[in-house]
């Protein structure tokens, strides 16, 4: 993790030549596995059978010009109208020689379909040119129409772009792992840009989470636990009643739950926008599988789906999961029993049982 980042887009990288499918299974499955980290876009294409087929796994598609140039504007409509429909993101490069004719077009004909203009529109790597004098002033009026950070390496650019088109329009990027000088600490670099802007704590704070959070997260969203959930986390984890304390066995284990925290690892957090909802331990284990070693959710937020949506989620991650439970814990074993976990053993006076769930 890098400057606090626990979530972004990712996508294929768009090279002249590049075998589109390959390139989209490619990250659905790095996506699969990394469901804290990566929301999926795919390279477009004018088939949809794989967007439709993955359309509640992805946040939309990446569209570069090496795919589009000297295409006519009307060739990619259907996958415009397809994206419009189901409220999908289209992240854009256009070529500079039709950045205003393209973004345009889309605009004029797909209004609701939310457009995401990668490095801004600008000209040249590593300068805001042409962004603040001749995007803004033509694609400004423009709804649902966002402006990404990435590769501009000027503070005076992005300040300027907030003040024309507002601070809910613009979105921190990176070129990550690409457009960077050796041993350049690429995120260190475009973090920095945006921290070095004339801007107000609120509008960075826009900038960085909270447009990207309306925009792609929703209602509630799991990441990765970070160090500055240690009092949160705690404080929660104080909070749980004795018998459910027994039914977790937390307090034997809580030297380790520290030790996750400080290392920002093994246990994955749902959250709102306002609080912690719950969350979910791990320990890896050989073959990509891993013990469950706590599932829990606030009382105010049960019978709600919060606790199938944890456990899909590291079944999303794993290729298997192992549990032991408490018979006497009823909340938690419906639980396992509907997200098809199977008792693979029982202790011998039948209080504890032992959980098993694979993909295979």
């Amino acid at each position: 993790m890098k400057k606090g980042i626990f979530k972004a887009l990712a996508f294929p990288f768009p090279f002249k030549g590049v075998k589109i499918d390959v390139a989209n299974e490619y990250i659905l499955e790095a996506a699969e596995h990394n469901q804290d980290m990566i929301i999926p876009l795919l390279l477009i294409k004018p088939d949809l059978t794989v967007l439709e087929n993955s359309i509640n796994r992805v946040a939309g598609l990446k569209e570069h010009f090496y795919f589009t140039e000297d295409v006519p504007l009307n060739e990619y409509d259907h996958v415009y109208d397809f994206l419009q429909q189901h409220n999908l993101i289209l992240l854009i490069h256009p070529h500079m020689k039709e950045r205003i004719e393209r973004i345009s077009y889309i605009k004029k004909n797909f209004p609701k379909l939310k457009v995401i203009l990668a490095h801004s529109g600008r000209k040249w790597i590593f300068t805001g040119d042409d962004v603040i004098d001749i995007i803004v002033p033509k694609l400004k009026k423009f709804e649902h129409l966002y402006f990404e950070t990435s590769s501009i390496r000027d503070s005076k650019t992005v300040a300027e772009l907030v003040n024309k088109v507002g601070a809910e329009r613009v979105l921190f990027g990176s070129d990550f792992p690409c457009c960077q000088e050796k041993e350049e600490d690429l995120y260190f670099c475009e973090f920095e840009m945006i921290e070095n802007a004339k801007l107000s704590d609120d509008i960075k704070e826009k900038i960085f989470i909270t447009n990207f959070r309306e925009i792609f997260l929703k209602n509630y969203w799991i990441r990765r636990v970070s160090k500055k959930d240690h009092d949160v986390l705690l404080n929660l984890i104080n909070g749980i009643s004795s018998q459910e304390r027994k039914f977790l066995a937390i307090d034997k284990k809580m030297a380790v739950v520290k030790d996750n925290i400080r290392r920002e690892n093994h246990i994955f957090i749902l959250e709102n926008t306002k609080e912690i909802i719950g969350f979910v331990r791990e320990s890896g284990r050989s073959e990509n599988g891993a013990v469950i070693e706590e599932i829990f959710i606030k009382e105010q937020f049960r019978q709600k789906g919060y606790g199938k949506h944890l456990l899909l989620f590291l079944c999303g991650m794993f290729d298997w999961l192992s549990a032991k439970t408490y018979t006497a814990n009823k909340n938690i074993c419906t639980l396992f029993e509907k997200s098809k976990f199977r008792i693979q053993e029982k202790t011998k006076k039948g209080t504890i049982l032992n959980w098993f769930w694979t993909k295979k």
